[in-house]
């Protein structure tokens, strides 16, 4: 049809070229040439047809198809590298583009905003001058190593340090060389302080605490404003609108901590909780205004892992997993990123601008959008487990962020070669495992670890989690556990405030830093180690009086190592050797008995006798025989494989005792599977008085073998309810594969909760109900458990703090006449007469870090030791427990070193601290003879420190009960 068409056209046209004389004439040449042409396609027409002239025109159409599909995506790439990259629609000179504005906010309402003058001076005085002071130096973050310390006199102006200069008299009146300077230039208006030789630090900072947000009593909602959970995004919060001035930690941490900075931050409910803000531990007027700290960043917090998921999970919406946090992260940060370029086109396109007078903004996205843009935007990550990590890092690099720091990253260790290579810093707790699984796999080596891979560590408190005045004793526990000196001074002042972006002002005693300074009563890595003087911007803010505790400027660190003869050979075991196997055995039995040769025994009979270079004799049956001298007790010559310990300088003491948890009940607290579990709103009676501890204790769980390593040899666990009657106690020894076959007494006392925490349903709803129940219960006598407390074969044991609810107690003890033990005791010191007069006793649990436990913790009243001082001087007897932290039991030598060392006046002595930890926990709960002493004819139960147990200096060598011993004793 097409072939026709064309001859009519072709006809048509030479007929009007004719008609028109239009026709050209040809050549012979051209004529010829013709004429081949012509009969070429006559030959050609006679040929099978090519694809391309069967369907040229469909082919033709694909053709211009493909061509406009190349052509769109090209300009769609175009466009997208356009965008991306923020070039600018009408040129690409950025010099043209307008600077983004900064964010600023004046909150200080004692600044005058207009010309930034104070309104009020800085400083109480003009000039003043800290003498005498053993400065240690934070300056080197990189540094690892011991501490340099020099003598130094330090000028503080305007709240600044403005003088450094070696500490050396040059009047006769014993003046320094900087007041004498200032004299020389008429300038009287000084103040001097006298650190008379002791150890000054830069002020220590808190990189992550809730301090003022989450005040105290922290058991008051009222008082609580740290988690905004009506969304998980929510970024646009301010923790600085919560702040609570009058929050009765912030002295509390100053003064007795040390610490002078905190960064508070939003908690970690939601993937986004919002802003932090930077404060000073000073609140004299009572004000937020007074708190803050000017020219600083902008502090934005998220949080990874379980605590985002376990929140909207209850709540049945997104996240309800970790890949939920991830996707509502990734699509905030997207949403983010589509401003940020809209503010780009806006700032770099004048059309734009013409177009539209005001600039994109969403205060919802706002600190996001400045985390993008890498301006002044430091990230607060809450994230233990290193799979969160590594899901943080990609998605820093999806939307390039800079990650500052993981917080309470208890897994940093796993990945510290990819936490290097991305310049990431971390921030731990030192030794805390047992809340939840992600905090499973902490290790208190971690930190070393880590250091060992030039990673940044800094200690943190989460305060009130763990509170923020034992910053300096979590930095003092990494030490113990290996990390050099200056990385664990560092960790507490210059790195945290290099992470937060002070580094240039606060953590170090430099020329123009802040003048936030502390003055120590002894090395500040000791154990015990408090603040004498507190000084924030120059001024003087606590004065405690304190002595020079220690002139020693490091934490002695013993480096015996234990020696194992073994009866019948004559080789000397090496310890590495010799004590290599696996640690979850807990130890080796000895079928032919062991000894330890040549220490310090510390008995704890009823003389306290000690007995220099004394050896204890351990039959086959797990039996002391003798213990005594070498003379009166030969290491027994004859019996062929026969073990012998011995470490040059040991001290044996008591395998210690723990009273006031539920250890072996529950390996991680958040997890019911790995728990005996609660009976929920259940105060039935009798079947609560039948429930046995014993019956859910689980051996051979990390936290016994926690306690086991560290000294512990011996538990007295309640039930892990909060019922008002919670069954008995058991008290085991850690050593067995089963509870039955370690055993001491499956009935230690009649455990029951008063207070808040026993507000478990029903009647237990008020504690006048809780306490009608009880009197109730204790008149039916019929009962088998009852009858045993009223005729004094086992006390009860009540877990209490408050001391109304402690004094009504002492009257159901007066009432009913049976021995009660109060555990907890918080207040118990402000009526510590009434309570030795009616012959009852108490277990302190000052570090307990229950959040239940806190509400009534009011030890402020107490400036001696957590009131332990006032109820030893009466005559009260005592205990120490570690409370319902397992992961802290392991700390409980360290609990009674503190209370024999923080006042060096103190009347409690080294037999009386360990009688805390040792036989008077015994005597209080009736165990046998063989419990918290070392006594011949009883099992053995004891341990072998190489140094001082009640100290950082000593760790444990050996770990005996029966014919058990066990020196694999490192700590997970």
């Amino acid at each position: 049809m097409d072939e026709e068409n064309n001859s009519r056209s072709s006809s048509r046209i030479d007929r009007y070229q004719r008609q028109n004389n239009l026709t050209p004439t040809l050549s012979e040449e051209e004529e010829q040439h013709n004429d081949d042409i012509t009969l070429h396609q006559q030959k050609d027409d006679e040929l099978p047809k090519t694809l391309w002239q069967r369907h040229r025109k469909t082919l033709l159409l694909g053709l211009i198809l493909i061509g406009a599909f190349l052509f769109i995506v090209f300009l769609t790439l175009i466009a997208s590298n356009y965008f991306i990259k923020n070039t600018n629609l009408l040129n690409n000179d950025n010099n043209k583009c307008l600077k983004p504005p900064s964010f600023k906010i004046n909150y200080d309402q004692d600044y005058e905003v207009n010309n930034d003058i104070h309104l009020n001076p800085i400083q109480a005085y003009s000039h003043v001058i800290l003498q005498n002071a053993n400065v240690i130096s934070t300056s080197d973050i990189h540094y690892k190593g011991k501490v340099k310390i020099t003598k130094l006199d330090l000028l503080f102006e305007n709240g600044t340090i403005t003088r450094i200069a070696p500490s050396v008299s040059s009047g006769n009146d014993g003046s320094s060389v900087i007041e004498n300077e200032l004299k020389v230039k008429g300038i009287y208006d000084i103040k001097v302080y006298n650190a008379e030789g002791k150890f000054v630090t830069a002020g220590l900072v808190d990189m992550h605490s809730h301090i003022g947000v989450h005040p105290s009593p922290v058991g008051l909602k009222g008082n609580t404003d740290v988690n905004e959970k009506s969304s998980p995004i929510t970024p646009f919060v301010r923790a600085v609108d919560a702040l609570n001035p009058n929050d009765a930690n912030i002295e509390l941490v100053r003064k007795y901590g040390g610490v002078t900075t905190h960064l508070v931050i939003p908690g970690s409910a939601n993937v986004m909780g919002g802003e932090g803000v930077y404060v000073k531990l000073k609140n004299n007027k009572k004000t937020v205004s007074e708190m803050l700290i000017k020219n600083v960043p902008r502090a934005l917090k998220m949080a990874c892992g379980e605590n985002p998921k376990r929140v909207y999970s209850s709540l049945n919406q997104t996240p309800m997993t970790r890949m939920g946090s991830a996707w509502i992260l990734r699509k905030t940060l997207d949403e983010a990123r589509q401003l940020k370029l809209k503010q780009d086109q806006w700032d770099c396109n004048e059309e734009v601008r013409k177009n539209n007078s005001v600039r994109p903004y969403d205060l919802t996205l706002d600190p996001v959008v400045g985390m993008l843009r890498q301006e002044d935007v430091i990230l607060a990550i809450h994230c233990y487990q290193s799979q969160d990590m590594e899901t943080m890092i990609r998605l820093s690099k999806e939307f390039n962020f800079k990650i500052n720091a993981f917080h309470h990253a208890t897994e940093g260790y796993k990945i510290a070669e990819m936490l290097k290579r991305n310049n990431i810093s971390i921030a731990l707790f030192a030794d805390k495992y047992t809340a939840k699984i992600e905090s499973y796999d902490n290790s208190v080596h971690g930190a070393s670890i880590l250091r060992n891979y030039d990673v940044p560590v800094a200690m943190h408190s989460d305060h009130p989690v763990t509170s923020g005045k034992y910053l300096l004793l979590n930095a003092a526990k990494t030490h113990h556990y290996g990390l050099d000196e200056q990385s664990a001074l560092n960790s507490v002042t210059s790195v945290p405030a290099e992470i937060i972006g002070l580094g240039n002002r606060i953590g170090k005693i430099e020329l123009g830093y802040d003048a936030d300074v502390v003055v120590w009563d002894r090395f500040p890595l000791k154990l015990g180690a408090m603040p004498d003087k507190i000084f924030i911007d120059g001024n003087l803010l606590d004065d405690n009086q304190l002595p020079l505790y220690n002139e020693e400027a490091f934490v002695k660190k013993s480096t015996e190592t234990l020696e194992i003869k073994t009866v019948g050979s004559n080789e000397v075991a090496n310890e590495q050797r010799f004590c290599s196997y696996d640690s979850d055995q807990f130890g080796l039995l000895h079928p032919f008995g062991y000894s330890i040769e040549n220490a310090k025994i510390y008995t704890m009979n009823s003389q306290n006798t000690v007995i220099e270079n004394g050896n204890i004799i351990v039959d086959k049956n797990g039996n002391i025989t003798c213990v005594g001298s070498a003379t009166t007790c030969p290491i027994p010559s004859t019996v062929n494989g026969h073990v012998v310990y011995h470490v040059n300088n040991g001290i044996v003491i008591p395998g210690m005792i723990e009273s006031s948890s539920f250890l072996g009940l529950a390996e991680i607290r958040g997890e019911s599977p790995t728990t005996d579990g609660v009976l929920t709103n259940y105060n039935n009676y009798p079947f609560v008085l039948n429930l046995q501890a014993k019956d859910g204790i689980k051996m051979r769980t990390k936290p016994i073998k926690t306690s086991w390593k560290s000294g512990v040899t011996i538990s007295i666990s309640h039930r892990l309810d909060d019922l008002i009657i919670n069954g008995v106690t058991s008290a085991f020894t850690l050593d067995g594969i089963i509870v039955g076959e370690s055993l001491i007494n499956n009935i230690a006392s009649l455990h029951i909760n008063i207070g808040e925490a026993a507000k478990t349903g029903s009647f237990a709803n008020s504690v006048s109900g809780q306490l009608n129940f009880l009197r109730d219960v204790f008149s039916k006598k019929e009962h088998p458990i009852i009858g045993k407390v009223l005729s004094k074969e086992i006390p009860v044991s009540a877990m209490v703090n408050q001391v109304d609810h402690i004094g009504f107690l002492v009257e159901l003890k007066q009432q009913f006449d049976f021995n009660i033990i109060i555990i907890g005791g918080a207040e118990a010191y402000l009526i510590k007469d009434i309570l030795r007069d009616n012959n009852v006793s108490v277990i302190l649990t000052p570090y307990s870090e229950e959040l239940t436990d806190r509400s009534y913790y009011d030890t402020l009243k107490s400036t001696t030791n957590f009131g332990i001082e006032e109820l030893f001087n009466s005559g009260v007897k005592i205990g120490l427990g570690m409370g319902k932290t397992l992961s802290d039991i392991r700390n409980l030598r360290f609990l009674a070193g503190l209370v024999k060392s923080t006042n060096k006046d103190t009347k409690i002595k080294f037999d009386n601290a360990l009688s805390f930890i040792t036989k008077n926990v015994a005597d209080i709960f009736g165990l046998n003879e063989g419990a918290g002493r070392i006594i011949e004819k009883t099992k053995a139960n004891f341990v072998l420190f190489d140094e001082d147990p009640l100290s950082f200096s000593g760790k444990p060598k050996v770990v005996a009960v029966g014919s058990r011993a066990d020196c694999n004793l490192v700590q997970p």
